[in-house]
C-alpha cells in the first residue's frame, strides 16, 4: 500500500460512520427511527468497503484481492503468509508469540470474537479501513443470538458482509482438490473489466449460518446465475431487504419480494423442508435481479463461462 498523506477517502468515511453510530446510540428515537438509522450505518460500512476494495486495487495495478475467505486451517500458514493476491478478509486467527516469533493458527472451527476480530485485522483491505466495527452491520443479530446452525459463543457470527464467488481471483488453488476438478482457470482480475461498475455489484449482506468446520462467514458467497437455484443465503437484516455495493462505489438497499427468497434466506433447512432448495422453479423475481447484476459473466471454478441461456440439467432459462 502506498503511503498517503492526510487520511484517505475511505477513513473519512469511517469517522463519518463513528459520528452516527454515536447520535444513534444516545438519541431518543422511535423503533421505526433505530431501524432506519441501522440501515444507514450498514450503507455507509458498505461504501467504506467498497471504497478500500478501489483504493486497493489503485494501489496495485487495478488487479482484485480475492474475494475469497478460506476454510481450510492449511492455508492458515505457521508464519502468517497470505494466498497471492490476499483475502480481502481473513480467516479467525489465533496469534502466539514463542521465542520471539509470531505463530498462526487457524481458529475457524470453534472462534472467539477476538479470532475473528483478529482475521478481519489480517485481510488486505484492513489497512485502508482500520475499524473492526465496518465489518458488522448493526441489523446483523448472529453475533450474539447465533445461528440456525447453533447458538452462540460458537456461532456468534460477527462480520455480516461477504462477495460474490467471482472474485475469488486464485488461478493455483482447489480447496477440496474435487478428482477431476481443475483448479480455477487463470483469467484477468482487475477491476476495471466489471461493466458497467454502476450495476455490477461487489459487496453484500450474508446470512450464511456457518458449519461444523467453519462457524465463520467463510468463502465468498456461492450463486449460480442464470440457474434457477440458490445455494447460499443473503442477509435480510432490514425487514427483507439486504445492502449492496457496486463496483463504481455506490450502495443500494435491495427490497427482496418473493416468500420463497425470504424462507431460504432466513432459514436454509426450513426450505429444504419445503421442498425448494436449492433449485427455484421458475426463476423468481429476486433472483432475476441477482442474475441481472452479478458481476460478469459467469465463470466457473473450471474455467468455462456461462452466458445466461439455459442450465443443460435443470434447462432454466428465459
Amino acid at each position: 500500500m502506498k503511503v498517503k498523506a492526510g487520511f484517505s477517502r475511505s477513513e473519512l468515511l469511517v469517522v463519518l460512520v463513528c459520528l452516527l453510530v454515536f447520535l444513534v446510540s444516545f438519541a431518543g428515537i422511535s423503533e421505526r427511527g433505530r431501524n432506519r438509522a441501522k440501515e444507514i450505518i450498514c450503507m455507509s460500512h458498505m461504501k467504506v468497503l467498497a471504497r478500500a476494495y478501489q483504493e486497493y486495487a489503485d494501489d496495485n495495478g487495478g488487479r482484485f484481492c480475492s474475494g475469497y475467505v478460506s476454510a481450510n486451517p492449511v492455508m492458515v500458514a505457521p508464519d502468517g503468509s497470505k494466498h497471492d493476491p490476499p483475502e480481502w478478509c481473513r480467516p479467525p486467527i489465533r496469534i502466539l508469540t514463542a521465542a520471539g516469533n509470531s505463530i498462526y493458527i487457524y481458529d475457524g472451527v470453534s472462534p472467539t470474537h477476538k479470532s475473528r476480530l483478529t482475521g478481519i485485522r489480517e485481510g488486505a483491505l484492513y489497512p485502508y479501513i482500520n475499524n473492526t466495527e465496518v465489518y458488522h452491520c448493526p441489523g446483523d443479530e448472529r453475533w450474539y443470538k447465533g445461528t440456525t446452525s447453533g447458538p452462540p459463543p460458537e456461532y456468534a457470527i460477527y462480520r455480516s458482509y461477504a462477495m460474490p464467488d467471482y472474485f475469488f481471483a486464485w488461478g493455483d488453488y482447489n480447496e477440496y482438490d474435487y478428482p477431476g476438478e481443475p483448479d480455477f482457470g487463470p483469467h484477468e482480475k482487475k477491476l476495471i473489466n466489471i461493466k458497467p461498475p454502476s450495476e455490477k455489484y461487489t459487496f453484500l449482506e450474508s446470512n450464511f449460518p456457518g458449519r461444523t468446520d467453519a462457524a465463520f462467514e467463510m468463502h465468498g458467497w456461492s450463486y449460480e446465475p442464470y440457474w434457477g437455484m440458490y445455494w447460499d443465503p443473503l442477509g435480510t437484516f432490514h425487514n427483507m431487504a439486504g445492502a449492496f455495493s457496486f463496483a463504481d462505489g455506490h450502495v443500494e438497499m435491495h427490497k427482496y419480494e418473493d416468500v420463497r427468497t425470504w424462507i431460504f434466506f432466513r432459514d436454509r433447512a426450513l426450505a429444504v423442508l419445503l421442498n425448494f432448495d436449492p433449485q427455484v422453479n421458475p426463476r423468481n423475481p429476486d433472483q432475476k435481479w441477482l442474475d441481472s447484476h452479478y458481476p460478469g459473466d459467469y465463470q466457473f471454478k473450471g474455467g468455462n463461462q456461462h452466458h445466461g441461456t439455459s442450465h443443460p440439467i435443470f434447462n432454466i432459462g428465459e
